[in-house]
């Protein structure tokens, strides 16, 4: 029995690395081969060709753009002229400072200074007083 051939060659040769795919094109068929198809399949081939060669262009445009789009998405205020509002709460800015040696309650050995707490004083009652206008 004959050997089976798999299908998709050009799917098999897919080599992957990270997110996108490199493909490799299949061999092109020989002149002598492919004037044996009939004209139908022959203007089919012609067709499909023109589209995958449209289809390989339009697929460099957007792997440009995606690049353009993943270095305009790893800037921040620190390496762009953007304001530090802009980069989010996300982005940590600058050096850690380094700890404080006191604690923020004030000197040791000074005494504490408060406001006194008077006692509650009972509501003041207004009166609304009516607004008379004068006229000239």
């Amino acid at each position: 029995m004959g050997e089976k051939k798999q299908p998709f060659t050009a799917l098999r040769d897919c080599l992957r690395h990270g997110s996108i795919i490199f493909m490799t094109m299949p061999p092109p068929l020989s002149d002598e081969f492919f004037a044996t198809l009939p004209i139908a399949a022959q203007v089919y081939l012609r067709q499909f060709k023109a589209f995958a060669t449209q289809l390989s262009a339009r697929i460099g445009v957007l792997t440009e753009q995606v690049a353009q789009l993943e270095a305009k998405l790893k800037q921040n205020s620190s390496n762009s002229s953007r304001p530090p509002s802009s980069d989010g709460p996300r982005h940590k800015r600058g050096v850690p400072r380094p700890p404080r040696p006191l604690p923020r309650d004030g000197q040791t050995g000074h005494s504490k200074h408060e406001r006194v707490i008077l006692p509650p004083s009972p509501p003041a009652h207004h009166r609304s007083q009516a607004v008379t206008l004068r006229t000239l």
